[in-house]
C-alpha cells in the first residue's frame, strides 16, 4: 500500500514521462516543457509551447470501493489499516504555435508515451521521487503498493468535454485530452493494535438454532399476561418465545445481564425483574445462553424493545416543586416537568403546564429535582416528569374513574 503522497507521486510521475517524450522527440518544439499547474491560475503562464496536467477529479475506484472491509472491533479498537482505492482523473492540455501545428504534434507525442509506458515502472516511480524538483516526495512509499499505476486515455464526448472545460471560468478552450489513473491505495498510518495468537481453536456443534424471542409483555396480577403498559425499574415483565431455557440462561438488558429464577424459567417464557442501573428510556431485551457460567455465549435471541418508564415521588417545598426520580437521570438526558389540573370547574378547561429541568452540571446521575413553581395558577395538580420523551406513568382510581396520582397542591 501507499501513503497520502501517492496521488503527488503518480502526478510527478505524470509530468516525469512526458518532459522525457518532448525532450526526445523529433523534430524537438523548442522549449516545450510539462507543468502541473490549474489552467486558470493566475501564475499559469498558459498558453506557453508545452502540455499542462490538470488533476480536476478523484473518484473512489468502482471494482474495489468495497475492498475496505470494516477495521475495527465493537469497542473501536482498529485491528487493521484503512485502505481507500482511488481513481484520478486528468486533463492534459496542449499549448504551442497553432500555425505549426505545435499542439497537435504535442497531443501525438503525449499519446504515445502514455500508451507505451501504460503502467507505471518501479523506475519511473523512484526516478519522480529522487528527483530535486521532488525533494518533498521523498517519504512517497508507492513502490510498495501492491497494484501498479495504470494510465488510460478517456473518451468525452463533445458535450462531457464541454462540461468539463465549463469549471473554468473565462478560459478558452485548447486542444486537450482526458485520461485516467487507476488505481491508487492510500492506506492509513494508524497503527493497530495485535492480538495474541490463537493456540487451541475451539468448534462447537449446536444442533438447536437458539433462542427465540416474539414478544415482551408485563404480568397482571388478576389475570394473563398483557402488553406491557407501565415497564418500570424494580418491576418484572415476562419474555415469550421459544427455546429460552438453557443449561445457564441470562436475560441482557443493554450491557447488564441478570439471572431469572429458574422456578420462572421455562422453554416458551421467562419472568424476570427489571435491573437497577439502567436509565430511562427505549431499552433492548435479549436471552443469552451458555454451556456454563462463566463461559462465552453459545447462542443469543433477537433483541426486543422495552420502555423504561421513570417513576416520581413529588412534593412542594419553600416554593418549589421536589421530585424524587427513579431511575436516576444521566448528565445527557433532557427532562421536563409536566403538571395537569385536577377537579377543573365545570365549563373550564383544565390547566397544564411543562417545566424545564436545567440542565446538569454534575457528570453524576441525578436522583433529586427540583424546579421553581413559578406563575403557576393555585390547584390540584398530577405530576409526571418526562425522560427523552419517555413520561413516567399515573396511577388510576377505577372507582372514580380517573387518574389520582402523584398529585400535589400548590396554594
Amino acid at each position: 500500500m501507499s501513503n497520502h503522497l501517492a496521488i503527488s507521486t503518480v502526478s510527478a510521475v505524470l509530468r516525469n514521462t512526458l518532459q522525457k517524450a518532448l525532450d526526445a522527440a523529433s523534430p524537438t518544439i523548442s522549449g516545450a516543457r510539462v507543468t502541473t499547474t490549474r489552467p486558470n491560475a493566475p501564475a499559469a503562464d498558459l498558453p506557453h509551447s508545452g502540455v499542462n496536467i490538470f488533476l480536476y477529479q478523484a473518484t473512489p475506484s468502482e471494482g474495489l470501493r468495497n475492498l475496505d472491509l470494516p477495521r475495527r472491533r465493537s469497542d473501536a479498537t482498529l485491528v487493521q489499516r484503512p485502505v481507500v482505492a482511488l481513481d484520478l482523473h486528468y486533463m492534459l492540455t496542449f499549448h504551442g504555435v497553432d500555425e505549426r501545428l505545435e499542439p497537435q504534434i504535442m497531443m501525438g507525442i503525449a499519446t504515445r508515451a502514455l500508451h507505451e509506458q501504460a503502467v507505471m515502472t518501479r523506475a519511473a516511480i523512484e526516478s519522480a521521487v529522487d528527483g530535486a524538483a521532488y525533494d518533498f516526495l521523498q517519504a512517497s512509499d508507492l513502490l510498495d503498493a501492491l497494484e501498479r499505476t495504470r494510465v488510460t486515455l478517456v473518451s468525452l464526448s463533445v458535450e462531457e468535454l464541454s462540461r468539463l472545460w465549463s469549471i473554468f471560468y473565462q478560459i478558452p478552450y485548447v486542444l486537450s485530452a482526458a485520461y485516467r489513473a487507476s488505481v491508487v491505495f492510500i492506506e492509513s498510518d494508524s497503527v493497530p493494535e495485535s492480538a495474541l495468537p490463537v493456540r487451541v481453536a475451539q468448534v462447537g456443534v449446536q444442533s438447536s438454532s437458539g433462542p427465540r424471542l416474539d414478544r415482551v409483555v408485563a404480568p397482571v396480577a388478576a389475570g394473563p399476561e398483557q402488553d406491557p403498559v407501565q415497564v418500570v425499574a424494580g418491576g418484572e415483565i415476562v419474555l415469550i418465545g421459544e427455546r429460552l431455557q438453557a443449561s445457564v440462561t441470562r436475560v441482557r438488558f443493554g450491557d447488564v445481564e441478570v439471572t431469572p429464577d429458574p422456578v420462572a424459567t421455562s422453554d416458551g417464557r421467562i419472568r424476570v425483574k427489571v435491573p437497577e442501573g439502567l436509565v430511562a428510556g427505549v431499552q433492548g431485551v435479549q436471552v443469552v445462553h451458555r454451556r456454563a457460567a462463566g463461559a462465552k455465549v453459545d447462542a443469543a435471541s433477537n433483541v426486543a424493545p422495552v420502555v423504561l418508564q421513570p417513576t416520581i415521588v413529588a412534593e412542594v417545598f419553600d416554593g418549589r416543586l421536589r421530585l424524587g426520580i427513579a431511575p436516576a437521570l444521566g448528565r445527557s438526558q433532557r427532562a421536563a416537568v409536566l403538571l395537569h389540573e385536577v377537579g377543573a370547574a365545570d365549563g373550564r378547561k383544565a390547566r397544564s403546564y411543562t417545566l424545564a429541568v436545567a440542565p446538569r452540571a454534575a457528570a453524576a446521575p441525578v436522583r433529586t429535582l427540583e424546579v421553581p413553581i413559578g406563575d403557576i395558577t393555585p390547584g390540584r395538580y398530577l405530576v409526571q416528569v418526562r425522560v427523552d420523551n419517555v413520561v413516567s406513568p399515573l396511577g388510576y382510581d377505577q372507582a372514580a374513574g380517573s387518574y389520582a396520582a402523584p398529585q400535589v397542591t400548590i396554594g
